[in-house]
């Protein structure tokens, strides 16, 4: 006869073998499996874009931050901490980089209003000229951080004034490819600056 368990006994079982699966994951993860890696994402996925949907009202924030996530696990896969609990270790990289994204968007928006007001008077020219030029700085600082193929494609089209067809022909690549790559780079500043990113660039 088999033996009988209680609903509560059952919940235990199944959370017992869900972390010895994840256990399982994350050792392969840390061999470079990639395989296993893309099953813990898409195993965790819904429910952390959800958890950080809930703290940013964003969906797409909250599935750049669980992307950007997952993507500093597997870069340091080789060094992956021993993880009692799975879960709850990816809850907590996802409420820390919620934090530092909402931490950071303040600060664009604080740079975007003192902006604004500025340019409302034009007796503060040279201090409009001081947070432009701060401002700039910005945005250039975040622009060397992308990709080199994306930046190089974003700066022949922003500052040197080149069509799309242009830049392909220069670099030997399809319109598409061009184009692409502008709109993923826009796409990057747009969450890394805020409104920053439309008054000045």
């Amino acid at each position: 006869m088999r033996p009988k368990y209680s609903s509560f006994n059952k919940k235990l079982y199944m959370q017992d073998n869900e972390r010895h699966e994840d256990d399982e994951l994350i050792d392969q993860i840390r061999s470079g499996n990639h395989q296993a890696f893309e099953t813990l994402y898409h195993r965790y996925k819904v429910l952390l874009v959800s958890h950080a949907y809930q703290k940013l009202g964003s969906y797409d924030a909250a599935k750049d931050i669980v992307q950007d996530v997952f993507s500093q696990i597997w870069f340091k896969h080789a060094d992956l901490p021993a993880v009692k609990n799975l879960s709850a270790w990816l809850y907590v990289l996802i409420r820390n980089k919620v934090f530092k994204y909402i931490a950071h968007q303040n600060v664009m928006d604080r740079y975007a209003e003192s902006f604004r007001q500025f340019t409302q008077n034009v007796s503060h020219y040279t201090e409009y000229q001081v947070r432009e030029r701060e401002m700039q700085l910005l945005i250039d600082n975040e622009i060397e951080k992308l990709p080199p193929k994306m930046k190089n494609v974003l700066l022949m089209s922003r500052t040197q004034g080149l069509s799309h067809k242009e830049i392909a022909e220069l670099l030997n690549i399809s319109d598409n490819t061009v184009k692409n790559h502008i709109t993923a780079a826009l796409k990057i500043l747009r969450r890394r600056l805020g409104m920053v990113l439309f008054v000045v660039f």
